[in-house]
């Protein structure tokens, strides 16, 4: 699979979690602020782009330093920096590159501003309709959009040793025939209602080395972040 990895300017922390989602990326986008990020972390992007109205001067700086290619756009203008980098990431997979063979990884993607944060779930929850794989980070937690059919295992000996915490949270008026093997509270067949909190707080079982996810129809956000 493809991993396509693009930066925001939202929060960032630096984790073993944050480094396993980064490795083995093909192609990597700064969008405005994340070339901040990007500085901090020593990745190097083969793109920038954005409005440059978060980036600091050391970070824009830093990127003309490294000749990296930049797409500067008008501040007034119809799309956020994210969904102008979605574009130029989706513009560089190989042409004949099915969907399903596309991950995208977006950094940043969590922040002080909640009309930003809910505009990249909803891109990603988008983006999975089409057949991509998409995850948003903040090093801390792990969003992913799903849409049925949609079946899954998360490997928890390869992410950080932690008591996680696991949720689905329906995006369409139902998600139908939800599974959970691997974690404390199963569920077998069970349809989530738009707006209801009962797939919200699951946690693995003690001997869990991995939780089998699936379901049938629907549109999901499955999230996992460490239990406090």
């Amino acid at each position: 699979m493809l991993r396509h990895l693009i930066i925001l300017s939202g929060n960032v922390v630096d984790t073993p979690l944050l480094r396993y989602l980064m490795r083995d990326s093909r192609y990597i986008i700064a969008a405005d602020g994340g070339a901040d990020h990007a500085r901090r972390l020593g990745v190097i992007p083969d793109l920038a782009v954005g409005d440059l109205d978060s980036i600091q001067p050391e970070g824009l700086a830093w990127l003309e330093a490294r000749k990296i290619p930049l797409n500067i756009f008008p501040v007034e203008k119809n799309a956020t920096d994210s969904e102008i980098a979605l574009a130029a990431a989706i513009a560089s997979v190989p042409e004949g590159t099915p969907p399903t063979e596309v991950e995208l990884v977006f950094l940043g993607a969590m922040g002080t501003r909640p009309d930003h944060v809910l505009g990249n779930q909803l891109i990603a929850a988008c983006l999975a309709t089409q057949g991509y794989r998409v995850l948003l980070t903040d090093g801390i937690s792990i969003l992913q959009a799903a849409h049925g059919p949609f079946e899954q295992t998360f490997d928890l000996a390869a992410l950080p040793p932690t008591t996680w915490a696991f949720s689905t949270i329906a995006l369409t008026p139902q998600v139908i025939g939800l599974t959970y093997e691997g974690l404390k509270y199963p569920l077998e067949n069970y349809t989530l209602e738009f707006g209801s909190t009962r797939g919200i707080s699951n946690e693995p079982k003690p001997d869990s080395t991995e939780i089998h996810v699936s379901f049938t129809q629907g549109l999901a956000l499955i999230c996992l972040t460490p239990k406090v």
